[in-house]
C-alpha cells in the first residue's frame, strides 16, 4: 500500500511528529509513505530517515484558498505517486489537495482533523462543507474535535475518531517500574516542566503568570521550558531554563526531569505533551479547553483547572505531597499505556487505510 500524507510544512511540532511516528512504525509494516508539504521541509531529513519520500513545494504553506498553481503541481505529483489513500493535515493544505483529487478523479481522500486554529472562520467553514464531499472520512483526534466538526457542517457519519497515540518504547520512565518522582531526593530537577511550542494556542501568557506564581512561593524551585516561539518573552525568569527547540528524541529525558507537567493551551484537540508525561509517569496541570479532559482524569491523574490560581494550587498540591504526586503518576502511565497506545492507534488507522484501498481496488 502506498500512502501520500500532506500537511503545510515540516517545521517543528505536534502534528509533525504525530506524522513521523506515524511513517516510522507504517515503514516497519513495509507500507509506502510520501509526505507532501507546501511549505518549508525543515524536517525532511528525519522523515527521510523513518522511511519516507519528502516532496516540498516550498510556497506559502498557509495560502488563504484554493491556489491554482498549487493544484497544478499537486495534480501531476499525485499522478505520479500513485497512492492508494490521501491522508491530508491542516485546513488551508487540504483545500488544495482535495481541489486536485477532485480534478483527476481520486476518490480515497482522508482529513486527519487535529484542531481548530485562529483561521476558522465563517468563510473558512463554508469552504470546508464545499469540499466535503471530496472526502471519505475525517479523522477527529478527540471526540471534542468530533463534535465541533459536526457544528461546523460536516455529515456525522463521515466523522470517525481515532486519537494520537504515543510511542511506549520511547516514552518509558526512568524506572522499570511506574516512575516515583521525588524532588526531596534529587530524583527531579525541576518542579515544573512545560513542553511545546511558545506560541499563541499553547498561551505563553497564561504559562508565565502561572509559574512565576508558583516560583515566587516556591524559592528554591525551578521550571523548565521545553520548547521556543514568540512566546519566550513571557518567560523571563531567572528560575525558568528554556531549552530552545531540541530533537523529538531528547523529549524523554528532559520530562523526566520534572515532577510535573504545566499545560496552559487556549485551545487544544489532542496534546501530544499529556500523552507523554502520562507515560512516563507524570502528572499533569492542565487548562480545561478542548479535548484536554478526555486525556486527563481530574483528579486522580492530574489537575484540570480554568484559572491561573487553581493551577497554582494544584502545582502547590503534587510537589508537596510527595504520595499525592506518586498515586497521581502511576494512575497516569496506567490511563495513558492503556488507551493511547500508538501501535493500537495506528492499527484502526491502518484498518480505515486498507478498508479504502480494496474499494479502490474493486472500482479498478
Amino acid at each position: 500500500m502506498k500512502i501520500m500524507s500532506c500537511l503545510h510544512s515540516l517545521e517543528p511540532g505536534g502534528i509533525q511528529y504525530c506524522l513521523l511516528d506515524q511513517i516510522r512504525a507504517f515503514n516497519r509494516l513495509g507500507l509506502s509513505s510520501t509526505v507532501l508539504c507546501l511549505g518549508r521541509p525543515e524536517l525532511r531529513e528525519i522523515f527521510e530517515l523513518a522511511g519516507a519520500r519528502v516532496i516540498s513545494l516550498d510556497g506559502n504553506p498557509f495560502p488563504k484558498a484554493v491556489n491554482r498553481e498549487f493544484v497544478d503541481v499537486i495534480c501531476r505529483i499525485i499522478e505520479r505517486e500513485a497512492p492508494n489513500v490521501i491522508d491530508t493535515n491542516i485546513v488551508f493544505c487540504d483545500w488544495q489537495v482535495r481541489a486536485a483529487a477532485q480534478r483527476i478523479g481520486f476518490k480515497h481522500v482522508i482529513v486527519s482533523q487535529h484542531g481548530f486554529g485562529d483561521g476558522w472562520d465563517a468563510k473558512t467553514c463554508e469552504i470546508e462543507r464545499q469540499q466535503s464531499d471530496v472526502v471519505k472520512t475525517y479523522i477527529a483526534v478527540s471526540r471534542w474535535v468530533k463534535t465541533k466538526l459536526i457544528e461546523y457542517g460536516i455529515p456525522e457519519d463521515k466523522v470517525k475518531v481515532i486519537y494520537n497515540g504515543v510511542d511506549l518504547n520511547i516514552f518509558t520512565p526512568t524506572k522499570p517500574d511506574t516512575v516515583h518522582k521525588d524532588i526531596s531526593n534529587g530524583l527531579c530537577k525541576y518542579d515544573v516542566g512545560f513542553v511545546g511550542r511558545l506560541e499563541y494556542s499553547k498561551g505563553p501568557e497564561m504559562l508565565g503568570k502561572v509559574l512565576r506564581q508558583y516560583l515566587s512561593i516556591k524559592r528554591h524551585a525551578r521550571a523548565l521550558v521545553i520548547g521556543d516561539g514568540n512566546g519566550r518573552k513571557y518567560l523571563a525568569h531567572p528560575r525558568i531554563d528554556i531549552t530552545g527547540f531540541v530533537p523529538h528524541s531528547s523529549v524523554p529525558m528532559l520530562l523526566n526531569s520534572c515532577s510535573t507537567i504545566l499545560l496552559t493551551s487556549r485551545s487544544d484537540s489532542c496534546p501530544a505533551a499529556i500523552l507523554e508525561a502520562g507515560a512516563l509517569g507524570i502528572p499533569v496541570v492542565a487548562h480545561h479547553v478542548g479535548g484536554i479532559p478526555e486525556l486527563v482524569q481530574h483528579g486522580k491523574t492530574g489537575f484540570l483547572c480554568s484559572q491561573e490560581a487553581q493551577m497554582v494550587e494544584s502545582l502547590l498540591q503534587l510537589n508537596e505531597d510527595t504520595q499525592l504526586r506518586r498515586d497521581f503518576g502511576s494512575r497516569a502511565a496506567y490511563w495513558i499505556r492503556h488507551n493511547f497506545d500508538l501501535c493500537k492507534q495506528l492499527k484502526e488507522r491502518l484498518m480505515l487505510y486498507n478498508r479504502l484501498a480494496s474499494k479502490q481496488s474493486v472500482a479498478n
